[in-house]
């Protein structure tokens, strides 16, 4: 029993590290598109993606971002957790504590 517990543990352990290392250069990348030079990581949502099961996140970030006119204090996007995709771009204002609201909305961008 006590073996078990260790190895359960172990692999919890090891399956965990290092998971959320992607996040923090494509959130930069993804800041940059949007003129933010240091974003600041609000929130990270682990997740698998509905048509195949791929390990991704769905990540909050804040700052000072603008698309063309618009502004946004926060950014939403989802990734894979290896980092190969990102979609579905929201910049948005917290209008009351719990209301957000869209200025704008990307499907996807490519991160270089």
């Amino acid at each position: 029993m006590i073996f078990m517990t260790v190895v359960f543990l172990g692999l919890l352990v090891v399956s965990g590290c290092g998971t959320k290392d992607n996040v923090k250069p494509i959130a930069e990348k993804v800041a940059s598109i949007y003129h933010e030079p240091n974003p600041q990581i609000v929130r990270i949502v682990e997740t698998r993606t509905e048509c195949d099961g791929k390990p991704m996140y769905i990540v909050f970030i804040k700052g000072n971002f603008r698309k063309g006119n618009l502004k946004a204090s926060y950014i939403s996007f989802s990734m894979l957790a290896n980092g190969e995709k990102v979609w579905c771009l929201k910049g948005f204002n917290k209008d009351q504590p719990n209301r957000n609201v869209i200025v704008w909305e990307d499907d996807d961008v490519e991160i270089k």
